[in-house]
């Protein structure tokens, strides 16, 4: 049974927004994903690395989970996740949120196969104020290892987004990606990134994203292979202003299907976010629980778990 799939359930945790609110909001937000996305791409490959390269796209079947936010203010917040593919056909996933305070929303998708290199992506959320939104979108393989998606999002107010990128990949190397994004009233972000190999089994990542008015944000991190069943993520990002947020992770396997996670994020300011976590995965199942603090020692638990069949 392959573990790939079961890093959907790590994302962004609404309640941790508290917890950041005297760092630098957007950078701090921006590494603590990155960091949530570092831990769960290591998550198969350090339980499963022999087994980790089938996907649910290729092979059939569904996965099914959830988390539960809890903060030291009393707030929680809980998701569960529903997804089922057909071999070679396509995939379908619907997500639901909801929080203590009474707020909810939803998400449903799908991607299909068209046969010929090319999958089409619908898919169609209900926010917190029952306003919808909406995307479709189009990927196309251009064959060597080179990809791109063309597709519209449109929000609750009728105004859209059209976004446009392209990836490029070489086996054993890296890879190159960039996207541009384009508003109804016409102005434009883009974001360009880098992930190369750098020949001992680690990684380095570059990106620079551009908004509307010219500023930038830079991006520059490594991801290196201890050798010893642990991976270490170190990286920096900078705003237009020059302040920077600096981010340490490091995510361990402890055995058969375990592992452990730390990270630190600290802001400009010196003010600092820790994460501590560990989890397990047995028989197509996997739990795993983190604790988030913050800098005034505010904290919230997320406890995650997932099936696939």
């Amino acid at each position: 049974m392959t573990m790939q799939t079961v890093p959907v359930h790590q994302r962004a945790l609404p309640a941790r927004a508290a917890i950041r609110k005297k760092l630098t909001r957007e950078g701090i937000a921006r590494k603590a994903a990155a960091l949530a996305g570092f831990a769960a791409l290591l998550l198969a490959v350090l339980t499963e690395p022999g087994e980790a390269r089938p996907r649910l796209l290729q092979n059939g079947g569904s996965v099914s989970g959830g988390s539960s936010w809890s903060g030291s203010n009393g707030g929680s917040a809980t998701r569960n996740f529903n997804a089922a593919c057909l071999p070679g056909s396509g995939c379908s996933k619907t997500v639901t949120d909801s929080t203590s305070g009474g707020k909810s929303w939803a998400k449903s998708s799908s991607t299909t196969s068209t046969g010929d290199g090319t999958w089409q992506h619908q898919a169609t959320g209900t926010g917190v104020n029952g306003g919808s939104w909406s995307n479709q979108s189009t990927v196309q393989n251009n064959g060597t290892g080179s990809w791109s998606r063309n597709g519209t999002t449109t929000g609750p107010n009728g105004n859209s987004v059209n976004t446009s990128a392209s990836t490029s990949c070489a086996q054993g190397a890296g890879c190159s990606h960039t996207v541009t994004a384009t508003g109804s009233n016409g102005q434009a972000w883009s974001k360009s990134s880098s992930t190369q190999q750098t020949g001992d089994g680690s990684w380095s990542h570059d990106s620079t994203a551009t908004g509307p008015n010219g500023n930038s944000v830079t991006n520059s991190s490594t991801l290196t292979n201890n050798g010893n069943g642990s991976w270490t993520r170190n990286g920096t990002t900078t705003g237009p202003n020059g302040n920077s947020v600096t981010s340490t992770g490091t995510v361990t396997a402890t055995g058969t299907g375990g592992w452990t996670r730390n990270s630190s994020t600290t802001g400009p300011n010196g003010n600092s976010v820790t994460t501590t976590g560990s989890g397990s995965c047995a028989n197509g199942s996997c739990n795993s629980s983190a604790t988030t603090t913050g800098p005034n020692g505010n904290s919230a638990t997320r406890n995650s778990w997932v099936t696939v069949q």
